[in-house]
């Protein structure tokens, strides 16, 4: 019940005094969101897409090493039930841990860049958002693309500032889509198509 009040008082935050958009929110059961990455409000933002009613049904993966300790690591736990990924373990070791929560039924937000970019750059996805689409091909991923929040929370900064921070939800794809490839190349594909709507979407924004 703290958990959602905490959501509701910080959506009501971020809406007056950020200035986020209103957007859809997403209604599949379980889901993943795929988004860029510039800020580490980005997390807070994402979590507008969900109904408060289901907040603790959805996990955040987040960097291990920056999140594991102090304030920050508190509130990623609580109030975004972050998942702690090495970002110095192998692929197949990380893997492991998105698809068991996939597996308990929870739906995840991702930042398949692995770290935050330099404003207005997205650097190349990681082929993983892809496997996972594979393993579990009936679950949608939307990419959504941010803009904004690096601006409101630059990188080094601790204080957000008020600007407009916007958010688009883009078509979801589907692992069962891709099914007829190859394993790897149906990753890449996947991957390269999550990128490729951000970018676009980027592109529009501009």
């Amino acid at each position: 019940m703290l958990k959602k009040l905490l959501h509701v008082l910080g959506r009501a935050f971020i809406t007056l005094f950020l200035g986020v958009e209103n957007s859809p929110k997403i209604m599949d059961e379980q889901f993943i969101i795929a988004a860029n990455h510039n800020s580490h409000i980005d997390v807070m933002v994402l979590f507008r897409l969900i109904n408060i009613s289901r907040v603790n049904k959805v996990k955040t993966i987040v960097a291990k090493d920056y999140f594991n300790k102090g304030l920050k690591g508190y509130i990623a736990k609580i109030l975004f039930n972050a998942v702690l990924v090495d970002r110095s373990a192998s692929a197949i070791t990380t893997f492991k841990i998105l698809k068991k929560e996939l597996e308990d039924g929870y739906s995840l937000i991702i930042f398949p860049e692995g770290t935050r970019g330099e404003p207005g750059i997205i650097n190349e996805f990681k082929s993983g958002i892809g496997q996972m689409s594979l393993d579990f091909p009936n679950i949608p991923i939307y990419p959504v693309y941010l803009s904004g929040a690096e601006k409101t929370l630059p990188r080094g900064t601790r204080i957000p500032v008020p600007f407009n921070i916007k958010m688009s939800i883009l078509k979801p794809i589907y692992g069962k889509d891709y099914l007829s490839f190859h394993s790897k190349e149906g990753r890449k594909k996947i991957t390269s198509e999550i990128e490729r709507r951000i970018n676009e979407e980027m592109g529009h924004r501009s």
